[in-house]
């Protein structure tokens, strides 16, 4: 016998086949088990879907786009074309147009089988993407035209600091100087304190902190962006706080550690599918550089200073060693570089004996007015900006100009301070190349002129088919 069964709403929406037994539940009253084009009011009653409206077609037909809403509100909505390696934008029945007349899309290195996978959110103007096989990523929205695609950094936005360096201040009576190891890391901080940078490179000292009048300052070098630097000492494996700074140096007189505070531990939280994990040297070839030697620092008190005039009754230039005697010589250098008045200063790093290149050392000045001559400018020391390579006998020579100075038409002052060298391993990049992997980096080492290994610094992620390739550059040979 067939019975008629009269069901007034629908608004209960679609049931799983479990609940298809339950007459007495009031959803299975309500609900469907397939509705296919139809939209649920929910009042109760069901509609045909609306027709689909041609828009646009798609950038590659034969490899068919996923399409992901995007609403920031009830008037901007809009539609994600997400193809391979690209996205583009359709809101309001078009495709949104960049300044060439073309659509408007931003690059991923999405794959087409990969799109389908892809797990997403939004807040706001952000929808953060994420896939096993790429590093977690946001899609920004700051204008029609202006979406950027970027990685979420799970570590600080600082770098930690360089060239960290300890020296010991201790009495001329003490006799064991060196018994004691010490050594220090510092990390950066922002200025609120809600950030700090991982571990610097450490520093180590052979040093006596308990001697009479023993202490030892530790110094480094500015992190763009950082307001406060931390410093940390190796007390038995465990980086423990000593002191906080605002300054790029910090005394430690042996002050006792604590080891509750500890510089932070980024980890890889998320690591790439096919990634570059390890690289075997086949064959070390020859002629590699296995070190470079950059400038470190400069002694101010081993410098020699000459000053030096043209003289206008002889017309030559006189020199005046402050410990040589008086002697007249031709001035090589060409006039015509002497500017700015009543002072102008030049710091050039030259290497005596060697082919070194790209240190930079720049005066750190200040100026005062001076109501007969201009400007008073006062010389206060140096910084180092670029340290540079492969030097020899580093010298920076330190030039003073001027278009007068008393009764002489010009006068030239002269410092020649010798630079500091440190020698480090000759890091030789290895560029990675690849139709479908990104991310990874790595660098080789040798020893006695033949790479011995290899070091993988990111392994990067999605690689199928990797090119390894050694970067040509002065530091490679």
């Amino acid at each position: 016998m067939a019975i008629r069964n009269y069901q007034r709403a629908f608004n209960g929406g679609e049931v799983s086949p479990s609940m298809f037994s339950r007459i007495d539940d009031g959803k299975y009253q309500t609900g469907l088990a397939l509705c296919k084009n139809f939209l649920i009011e929910p009042q109760g009653p069901i509609a045909n879907r609306p027709g689909f409206a041609y828009v646009n077609s798609v950038k590659e037909p034969s490899k068919p786009p996923r399409l992901i809403p995007f609403i920031f509100s009830s008037t901007q909505t809009m539609v994600l074309e997400v193809g391979e390696k690209y996205i583009r934008f359709h809101t309001e029945g078009a495709t949104v147009l960049g300044s060439n007349g073309l659509p408007y899309e931003v690059t991923t290195p999405y794959m087409i089988k990969d799109v389908f996978d892809i797990h997403y959110v939004q807040s706001g103007d952000i929808m953060t993407l994420v896939h096993p096989y790429y590093p977690p990523k946001e899609l920004r929205r700051y204008g029609p035209t202006d979406w950027r695609l970027v990685d979420i950094n799970f570590r600080s936005t600082l770098s930690p600091p360089t060239n960290v360096t300890a020296v010991q201040s201790i009495n001329g009576e003490v006799t064991n100087k060196e018994d004691y190891t010490r050594e220090y890391a510092v990390t950066a901080l922002l200025a609120d304190g809600s950030q700090e940078s991982a571990r610097s490179s450490s520093a180590s000292l052979k040093c006596n902190p308990y001697g009479n009048g023993a202490y030892n300052t530790i110094s480094w070098n500015a992190s763009s962006g950082a307001a406060l630097y931390r410093v940390y000492r190796n007390q038995g494996g465990i980086w423990a706080y000593i002191g906080q700074t605002a300054s790029l140096s910090i005394v430690d007189e042996n002050i006792d550690p604590d080891a509750s505070i500890t510089p932070p531990i980024y980890d890889d939280a998320f690591s790439m599918a096919n990634g570059i994990k390890s690289i075997s040297v086949v064959s070390g070839g020859s002629g590699y550089k296995d070190s470079i030697k950059t400038i470190s620092s400069l002694n101010l008190d081993e410098g020699k200073s000459t000053s030096r005039w043209y003289d206008t009754n002889k017309g030559k230039w006189r020199y005046e060693y402050i410990d040589k005697p008086y002697r007249d010589e031709e001035w090589p250098m060409d006039v015509s570089q002497t500017v700015g008045y009543p002072w102008a200063f030049q710091c050039t790093v030259s290497d005596r004996g060697g082919s070194g290149s790209g240190a930079v050392v720049e005066p750190i000045l200040t100026s005062q007015p001076n109501p007969s001559l201009g400007t008073d400018w006062f010389l206060h020391g140096f910084k180092i900006t670029a340290y540079g390579n492969n030097y020899v006998n580093p010298v920076l020579d330190v030039y003073m100009f001027s278009y007068k100075h008393m009764d002489v038409s010009r006068w030239i002052m002269h410092f020649e301070i010798p630079l500091q060298m440190v020698e480090s391993p000759n890091a030789i990049t290895i560029d990675i190349s690849d139709s479908t992997g990104s991310g990874a980096t790595a660098v080789a080492y040798s020893n006695n002129g033949v790479i011995g290994s290899a070091v993988v610094v990111s392994g990067g992620g999605n690689y199928s088919s990797p090119t390894l390739t050694l970067r040509a550059s002065q530091e490679l040979f």
